[in-house]
């Protein structure tokens, strides 16, 4: 499969970044963040914009101009569609001390025990394990170490079960039956900002590294592009009758791995875990039949490869595929969406859409969706479901920066981060905003 992805070079897709344009701290007021807006291959006499401002790149495909996040609800057409995800970051950075007196921190990735599904481990009582990274210094298979809560209430215990490189599984124990994992680790983990934002965290960052949703524990970066949100713009897209679906996808340090190899095909994309409901399939039906439903907005990245997966999974299904209801039985490989695309005649994304809620309702019997994908969108993809993103700005030559350029097309993602650049735009996770239409 992976001779049919595009032949794509990373030098192609990066940009310079001064290290003082990362915003370290988000505004005060997180709907006063700028708000790029990009606009691709629609009229100037569309309703979809008002054209109130100077516009620049009137020679291009692509018209772009500045506003302010709180002006979101004004640049969306009524009757749009918005999905949003709804993951928590945990506080999965955990500090022990050595027994020697050094310090050695522990990062918990993704549960194996008593599940996969991070719901459901974090609410684990006196046990769990977890896949997980450590700094410090060398540490053995079968080393223990114990931290107390300032409270004094609970002791929990690490056991090193396994150890390769820096990658260790963990299992985290302890006494006190009226504690539960994620309770133990919000009074002694800490939020593990990004690499790039180059300092400790703060209690602010528990509340402000948080979207106003956030709901689903489980992820380990947040959701950023929902950051901007407050609950004042939910009620201003109310008033347009702007429906808003929360899907969850858990965001794994992966997102912050650099691509490594200059061919773009030989990087190993990270799976992330997402899961769906009935309502937000039946949502993305009634948007293919009712043609007066405008856009189909995904708030992040994260929500727009939910989105795009949930098409390949319906996909699959028509092409025979069977699976179990779970995170290791439904899995979308990176690669495939590319072979499909060029040696498959593919289901519309209407029929792949009710493909996936027929297999819910008869085969799964159940309401809900479980899943792990490694969808990686390049230039080249084929978007299927989703036509307007909400999104921050991202790090020269990330997956990310791929996806963005994959959306708008590649000389318009260069348009689009040298406006924000010469406008002196805040980037990354506390950085600005955009919002690109198709």
């Amino acid at each position: 499969m992976k001779n049919f992805f595009p032949d794509i070079i990373l030098d192609d897709y990066t940009y310079n970044l001064p290290k003082e344009r990362i915003a370290l701290y988000p505004l005060l007021d997180r709907s006063s963040s700028k708000l790029l807006v990009a606009v691709k291959n629609i009229p100037f006499n569309n309703s979809l914009i008002q054209y109130t401002d100077k516009l620049n790149n009137q020679n291009s495909d692509l018209l772009i101009y500045h506003k302010l996040f709180k002006d979101l609800p004004s640049l969306i057409p009524e009757n749009s569609l918005l999905f949003i995800n709804d993951t928590k970051v945990i506080p999965a950075r955990l500090l022990f001390r050595k027994n020697t007196g050094g310090l050695v921190e522990i990062f918990c990735l993704e549960p194996v025990f008593p599940s996969t599904d991070p719901q459901i481990s974090l609410q684990s009582e006196k046990k769990t394990i977890w896949n997980c990274l450590y700094s410090g210094r060398k540490i053995k298979e079968g080393a223990s170490f114990q931290l107390r809560t300032d409270d004094l209430s609970t002791t929990l215990n690490a056991l090193v079960l396994k150890k390769d490189g820096k990658n260790l599984i963990v299992e985290f124990s302890w006494e006190n039956s009226n504690q539960k994992f994620i309770d133990i680790i919000h009074k002694i983990g800490n939020i593990p900002l990004p690499p790039y934002i180059n300092r400790d965290s703060e209690d602010s960052d528990f509340n402000t590294y948080q979207t106003v949703y956030a709901n689903s524990n489980g992820s380990v970066a947040s959701p950023t592009a929902g950051l901007h949100f407050t609950e004042n713009i939910f009620a201003d897209l109310a008033k347009k009758n702007i429906s808003i679906e929360k899907l969850t996808l858990h965001i794994g340090l992966g997102t912050f791995s650099p691509i490594e190899t200059r061919i773009i095909a030989n990087h190993n994309m990270h799976s992330e875990l997402f899961s769906v409901n009935l309502n937000n399939l039946k949502s993305l039906q009634n948007y293919f039949r009712n043609k007066e439903i405008n856009r189909l907005i995904a708030v992040g990245t994260t929500s727009l490869r939910t989105l795009e997966t949930l098409y390949w999974m319906g996909a699959k299904i028509s092409l025979g595929a069977k699976f179990n209801n779970n995170f290791d039985q439904l899995v979308l490989n990176q690669f495939e969406p590319y072979y499909y695309q060029k040696t498959t005649t593919l289901p519309s994304p209407s029929d792949s859409i009710n493909l996936l809620i027929d297999y819910l309702e008869n085969k799964l019997k159940t309401n809900y969706l479980y899943g792990r994908t490694e969808l990686f969108i390049v230039p080249g993809y084929d978007f299927k479901i989703v036509d307007t993103l909400i999104t921050n700005f991202h790090l020269p030559g990330s997956t990310l920066i791929l996806l963005v350029a994959a959306f708008v097309g590649k000389d318009n993602f260069h348009l689009i981060y040298n406006e924000a650049l010469n406008n002196n735009y805040r980037f990354l996770s506390y950085g600005d905003s955009s919002i690109l239409f198709r």
